[in-house]
C-alpha cells in the first residue's frame, strides 16, 4: 500500500488503473474536505458522491473492476502542510482559464488558470497582477513596472529618455526629464529646486517654444532678445539686439515707425503732449507744439496769424503782425537788418538807423559818419541838424546863422571857430 495522489477528484480520476495497485491510497480536496481513498480492484460500486457515505470514485478508464473507496474517519475539514505530500495543490476547477494552482516544487503560484493566469509568482519571483492595493511599503532597486525599469535610484523607460530621479550629488540635481537618454541633456526637465526647462507645450495661455514664449499676438523672444505685442503693422516692440532701434511703436520695419527709439536714445515720433517739465540736452522736432507754437520743419517755429502772428523761420529771420515777412509790422533780418513799427523805424546790416517822421522828415544815424536830422518835426521848420566832423546847427533860408566847427585830432577834440550870422533875425 502506497500514497500515490494528492490532489483533486479530476486528477485523481485521470490516473491509469495499470498505474494503481491494489490498495494503493490517494488523498483529495472534494466538497470542503481533505478525504482518503484505498483503491479496491476487486470493487464494482457505482460512482457516488453524495452523502451519507462512503464515495466511491472510479478511474476515467473504468472497465469492469476497480474503483476508489473513501475511508471513513480519515478526512480533514482542510488541507495542512503535514498532510500534502504530493508537489502541487490545485483547485477543483483547475484549467486553462480558471482555478489556482500552487506548485510546492516548482515554488510557482499560478491563481485564474494555468495559460494566462490574473496572478502568478515565478519561482525567480516574478510577481504579475492585474491589480494591486499594498498598504505597506514596496522596495525595490531593480527590475520593471508599467514598462518602467527600476533603478537604484531612478525610474526611466527602457530608452533612458524619460525617467524620475532620487539621485543626491550635492547640486541642483535633475529630478524628472524627457526626450534625452542623458538628463542634463533633455529638452525637458525639472530639477530639485523646480527650475523647469521646456523647449514646446503651454503654459496659462502661452505656446512654449525652444527659445520663445507666444500668444495671440505676442511673442517673448529669448533668441533674439526681443518682444513683440500687436500684429502687422499694429505694432510694439523691444529689442535688444537690433543694430540701431531699442522701441519702435506703428510699424512692422523699426525705421518707418512713427515712435521709435534708438540705442543712443534718439527718440523719433510724429507728435507728442507732454504735461509736465521737459529737459534736454538736445532736442529735434520737425513737427507738433511747444508751448503756443507750431513746429514746423519749413516754417520754424510760429503762433497766430495775421496781425497776432509771431514767427521765427531759419534763413530768414524773426517777424511779427503779419503772417508773411514781407507784411510785418516789425523784423529783425538773419543779416542783422530790420525794421519796427511798421517799417517807421529801420536799419541795414552796416548799422545805418533811419527813422521816418510823421510829416515825412526823417532821422538819420550813420555810424562812424554823419547823424542827419531833417523835417519840422526835427528842428522847426526845414531846419537841420547835422553832426559830422564839422557841427552845423540852423538855418531858415538855407544860410547858416550858427556854425560851430570842431576840428578833431587823434587824442583829443579841440574847438577851432564859432561863428554867428544873421543875429539880428532873432
Amino acid at each position: 500500500m502506497a500514497l500515490i495522489h494528492q490532489g483533486t477528484r479530476d486528477t485523481l480520476q485521470a490516473i491509469d488503473i495499470a498505474d494503481i495497485n491494489d490498495n494503493d491510497t490517494a488523498i483529495i480536496y472534494f466538497q470542503s474536505r481533505s478525504r482518503t481513498f484505498t483503491f479496491d480492484n476487486a470493487s464494482t460500486e457505482a460512482e457516488k458522491i453524495v452523502r451519507p457515505g462512503p464515495f466511491y470514485l472510479r478511474p476515467h478508464d473504468y472497465s469492469t473492476a476497480g474503483v476508489w473507496v473513501e475511508t471513513i474517519g480519515n478526512d480533514y475539514d482542510v488541507f495542512n502542510a503535514g498532510q500534502l505530500i504530493g508537489s502541487k495543490l490545485t483547485s477543483s476547477n483547475w484549467g486553462l482559464s480558471l482555478g489556482s494552482e500552487f506548485d510546492l516544487d516548482a515554488g510557482t503560484i499560478k491563481l485564474g488558470g494555468s495559460a494566462i493566469p490574473e496572478f502568478s509568482v515565478t519561482a525567480a519571483g516574478i510577481l504579475t497582477a492585474t491589480g494591486a492595493t499594498i498598504a505597506g511599503t514596496i522596495t525595490a532597486t531593480a527590475g520593471a513596472i508599467g514598462g518602467w525599469e527600476i533603478g537604484a535610484d531612478t525610474l526611466e523607460a527602457s530608452s533612458g529618455e524619460v525617467g524620475l530621479s532620487s539621485a543626491v550629488t550635492g547640486w541642483d540635481d535633475i529630478r524628472i526629464w524627457a526626450g534625452h537618454a542623458t538628463p542634463s541633456s533633455a529638452p525637458f526637465k525639472v530639477t530639485e529646486s523646480g527650475a523647469l526647462t521646456a523647449s514646446s507645450g503651454a503654459i496659462g495661455g502661452f505656446t512654449l517654444g525652444a527659445t520663445t514664449l507666444t500668444a495671440t499676438d505676442l511673442i517673448l523672444d529669448s533668441g533674439n532678445q526681443r518682444i513683440k505685442l500687436g500684429s502687422g503693422n499694429d505694432l510694439i516692440a523691444l529689442d535688444a539686439d537690433d543694430a540701431t532701434y531699442r522701441l519702435t511703436i506703428g510699424h512692422a520695419t523699426y525705421a518707418s515707425a512713427p515712435f521709435r527709439v534708438t540705442k543712443a536714445g534718439v527718440l523719433t515720433a510724429i507728435g507728442a503732449t507732454i504735461s509736465g517739465s521737459l529737459t534736454s540736452g538736445a532736442l529735434t522736432a520737425t513737427g507738433g507744439t511747444i508751448g503756443g507754437f507750431t513746429i514746423n520743419s519749413t516754417a520754424g517755429l510760429y503762433a497766430g496769424s495775421g496781425a497776432t502772428r509771431v514767427q521765427m523761420k531759419p534763413g530768414v529771420g524773426i517777424w511779427t503782425g503779419a503772417t508773411a515777412q514781407t507784411d510785418a509790422k516789425n523784423y529783425l533780418d538773419v543779416d542783422g537788418s530790420g525794421w519796427l513799427a511798421d517799417g517807421n523805424i529801420s536799419w541795414t546790416a552796416a548799422g545805418l538807423l533811419t527813422q521816418t517822421l510823421a510829416d515825412g522828415g526823417s532821422i538819420t544815424l550813420d555810424a562812424g559818419a554823419d547823424i542827419t536830422l531833417e523835417g519840422d518835426d526835427a528842428i522847426g521848420d526845414k531846419g537841420i541838424i547835422q553832426f559830422g566832423d564839422d557841427v552845423r546847427m540852423g538855418a531858415i533860408d538855407s544860410t547858416p546863422f550858427f556854425d560851430y566847427y570842431v576840428r578833431r585830432r587823434p587824442g583829443f577834440y579841440e574847438c577851432i571857430l564859432i561863428r554867428c550870422w544873421h543875429c539880428c533875425d532873432y
